[in-house]
């Protein structure tokens, strides 16, 4: 029953292992080129220890090198194998090593105990429900809840989370019984019992000394090394090129990968494109590919309507995929039909390089008067400000208070206080304002722990999840360089003027890529804005009628006459500047009373 649930994933074959009251199953989608006949899941020699991987293993040199002797007694070349050798030589502490997008089960019987892990961004999701019938964890959430034991009562505390339009648990999900992996975690079950706990940590140290120009270069190698394995698949390869510096970027790497036979092929390059509105980019993706010498598809995505959102949430028993997500869907079934199997993106770029607003803050801690002036200059023109004495208050003082005091502040600034649409009364039953605070930020200077924050990005890995589950409905599957953790970290140990210099962004990509992506695009300042596309799929589904009749508003969650004048300050804004002010919230807020509405069967708020 479980399966049928997620039949879409197993296009290549489904396989089920049995014993007493242990179970696994897996659903294959071929997607490397060192992938084997034999399917999952894969028992040990002695029939003891039995593997399911949904992933694979990107650094499978240095884990064969560090087997030794050991590493002769590999069955075959696939990740499952080297992954179960692994297990059976460090136990748990085998995680640690591993470089790839993975979400693994394994159980040994010699122990008697189940081992759940998820790598260390938490690219592949990994959800679990442990309850008096036993312990259920699966892909998708449909998947758990096949048990009709499993109840289906709301948990309003998270529904508050994305209510507010910043999801911070990275265990919670809608659903009391559902819970998730967090990332870089690993659920172990013995007993009965369930614990979580870390195989991977960031340790911050100081920042990498050296020439900037050898620090940018050094990250190319890296990324370059990462796109290499990222282009390890059984046929075509697509990638996705938006035009911006993040896309461009691995376009670029990859084409010289393939172009220089250190790579398989082909390259199959998709763009979605919008003609006429103030977010086509469509002269940059011809320009990067005129640079390349390459063919570009481009796509014009059109909204996806009710009914796509709708089914999702029937399939799914989950809030339904942002419009960010959804307009990707002829993109995603073109590459499916050149024989791709995966899909290559910039994602990443965004959040480990651009550098950070608290440099600001660095400077004015060590001193450096004269600095922090010239950056809140410059800053607030970068992150927006009202001016140079506000920057450098919200960016330069404020972040350098002890902590009593930053809180004290915040409160101070309504930042405690629910967002105007969501009532007090549910704010305060739910301590949204405390499951809503950000966690303590650590590291080497404050700018680079603002970095690092993205590792505890409630957000991000929701819509990672999203983004994941709808690719593999497609029948791929996603890959991001700047995502590798051998990207990640050495972009942690970086130097803050090296991913931000003064106005300049991503300064150690821009660097880099000098001679690969055309001039234009590499040196560009602005970036593409998708909120246009939460408003054109809110008009297609009514607009204002959307708030008419709001059960979360029946249920006293959110205040309906403030939605609805919020609805018509949007409305007003869009049709007089092109601005969306309130899309993501009012989006939110549409659809997740589509969900609570009785669309998920047998609720109970």
């Amino acid at each position: 029953a479980m399966t049928a649930t997620m039949a879409h994933r197993g296009p290549d074959g489904v396989g089920e292992w049995v014993r007493g009251p242990v179970a696994l199953a897996h659903l294959l989608l071929r997607t490397t080129s060192v992938e084997v006949a034999g399917r999952q899941p894969l028992e040990d020699p002695t029939g003891q220890v039995v593997l399911t991987l949904d992933g694979r293993i990107d650094n499978r040199a240095e884990i064969r090198s560090d087997l030794g002797g050991e590493a002769a007694l590999l069955r075959d070349r696939s990740d499952p194998e080297l992954l179960l050798r692994a297990y059976l030589r460090w136990g748990r502490a085998c995680l640690r090593r591993m470089v790839g997008d993975f979400a693994v089960a394994v159980w040994d019987g010699r122990t008697r105990e189940l081992l759940l892990a998820r790598d260390f961004l938490g690219a592949r999701p990994l959800l679990y429900h442990q309850g008096a019938h036993g312990l259920r964890w699966a892909s998708e959430p449909q998947a758990v809840m096949a048990d009709p034991t499993v109840p289906r009562t709301i948990d309003a505390a998270m529904v508050g989370e994305h209510l507010s339009t910043t999801p911070r648990s990275l265990v919670d999900t809608p659903l009391v019984a559902v819970k998730r992996v967090p990332p870089a975690h690993a659920l172990v079950w013995r007993d009965g019992r369930v614990r979580l706990e870390r195989h991977w940590t960031w340790e911050p140290g100081p920042a990498r000394t050296g020439d900037p120009q050898d620090l940018a270069r050094e990250l190319m190698d890296v990324l370059e090394t990462a796109t290499g394995a990222a282009l390890d698949a059984p046929g075509p390869v697509a990638a996705e090129l938006s035009g911006g510096v993040d896309s461009s970027t691995i376009v670029g790497l990859a084409d010289r990968l393939v172009r220089d036979g250190r790579a398989p092929g082909p390259l199959e390059v998709l763009s979605l494109v919008f003609p006429g509105r103030p977010h086509d980019e469509s002269q940059h993706i011809r320009a990067v590919a005129h640079h390349l010498g390459i063919g570009v598809t481009e796509l014009e995505p059109a909204p996806a309507g009710r009914a796509h959102y709708v089914e999702q949430i029937h399939r799914h028993l989950d809030l339904p995929e942002p419009p960010n997500v959804a307009m990707h869907r002829e993109l995603h079934a073109t590459a499916r039909e050149r024989g791709a199997r995966v899909l290559l993106t910039g994602k990443g770029g965004d959040e480990w390089l651009t550098g950070s607003r608290l440099q600001l803050a660095d400077a004015l801690r060590r001193g450096r008067l004269r600095q922090a002036w010239h950056t809140a200059s410059v800053d607030r023109h970068v992150f927006v400000a009202r001016g140079r004495l506000h920057q450098l208050g919200r960016d330069g003082l404020l972040p350098i208070l002890p902590a009593a005091l930053q809180r004290l502040a915040g409160r101070l600034a309504g930042h405690d206080d629910p967002p105007r649409w969501l009532t007090r009364a549910f704010w305060a039953e739910h301590h949204l304002a405390d499951r809503l605070r950000r966690p303590t930020l650590r590291g080497p200077s404050l700018a680079t722990a603002e970095v690092a924050g993205w590792l505890e990005d409630g957000t991000t890995v929701a819509l990672a999840e999203s983004r994941e589950r709808t690719l593999a409905r497609a029948g791929l599957e996603g890959r991001s360089p700047f995502d590798d953790r051998r990207v990640v970290e050495l972009a942690l140990a970086l130097p803050d003027l090296v991913r931000r210099r003064g106005p300049n962004t991503k300064w150690a990509v821009r660097v880099g890529t000098e001679g690969l992506i055309p001039d234009a695009v590499r040196r560009r300042s602005d970036k593409a804005n998708v909120v246009p596309a939460f408003t054109e799929e809110l008009d297609a589904q009514g607009g204002a009628s959307l708030y008419a009749h709001l059960r979360l508003e029946e249920l006293g969650w959110v205040d309906g006459a403030v939605v609805r004048a919020l609805w018509e300050d949007h409305d007003a804004a869009r049709r007089a500047s092109d601005h969306h002010p309130w899309a993501w919230a009012l989006w939110n807020i549409a659809w997740t009373d589509a969900w609570v509405c009785g669309i998920v069967r047998n609720a109970n708020p």
